[in-house]
Order: C-alpha cells, then structure tokens, then sequence
C-alpha cells in the first residue's frame, strides 16, 4: 500500500509546485493583440485563454477585460460578462468602452430595464457622450 501512495503523493506535489511556478511572462500589449486577433476571426476560446492568462500578472488591464468580457457575452455567457464588465466600470468609472459593452451585455441578455439603469448611469459618469446617448435611445 505504501508502494502506491508515495508515487501518487510525488505527482500530486510536483503538479501543485508546477501550478504555483507557471506565471505570466509574456508582453501583455502583444498579447492582448494576438487574443483580440483570436477573438474577431472566431477562436474566442483561445482567445479567453490567453486573456485570462494576462490577467493572473495584470488583473486591472482594462482593455484585456473588456475583450474577455465581450467574449463571453458573443458566445451568451451574460454572467461572465457582466462581472468582467463590473471589475472595469468599478475601478475606472468613466471607462466608456466598458459601459458600452455592459449595457450592449444586459440588451443581449434580455435584461432591457437593466441596460437603461446602466446606460443613465454611464451617462452620469460620462456625460454628454453622444454613442452613450444613441445607445440609451437604442435600449
């Protein structure tokens, strides 16, 4: 019995060091880049997974989250969307990208009365903004 945990303990430990060792090392603007490349021609997946992998070392990179939020919301995962949507609008309130693809998010998602609370308070935080105002128009 001995003989068969050791060698499972072994792998267990060097796959938990291996996990904690793997960070982020790349360029995250060529990233982000390559991901949004991925993202519009289709291969949202892979796009996803080398957002997500930018945001273990850069988690307030606003572009990168708008993007996997975006992704999520094309592929109707509005609760993904949303919560990468929120991290944004929360940490740069006048973020109009972000407000754009939360309200678009909640409009997809049938949610129209959530889309108008959003879009007035977009408009609150980034007023006068015209594409804000045709998208309150819109919702």
């Amino acid at each position: 019995m001995r003989k068969r945990i050791l060698p499972v303990f072994f792998v267990l430990a060097t796959s938990w060091a291996w996990a904690q060792n793997t960070e982020y090392l790349g360029n995250p603007d060529v990233s982000f880049l390559k991901a949004r490349d991925m993202a519009f021609t289709g291969n949202r997946e892979g796009a996803r997974d080398t957002l997500l992998q930018i945001l273990t070392k850069y988690p307030n990179y606003a572009d990168v989250r708008n993007l996997l939020g975006k992704t999520y919301s094309w592929d109707g995962m509005y609760d993904k969307a949303r919560s990468e949507f929120n991290k944004v609008t929360s940490r740069e309130p006048k973020n109009r990208e972000a407000w754009m693809a939360a309200i678009n998010n909640e409009r997809y998602a049938g949610n129209h009365s959530i889309a108008m609370g959003l879009a007035n308070k977009a408009l609150s935080r980034v007023p006068n903004d015209l594409e804000l105002m045709a998208l309150r128009n819109k919702v």
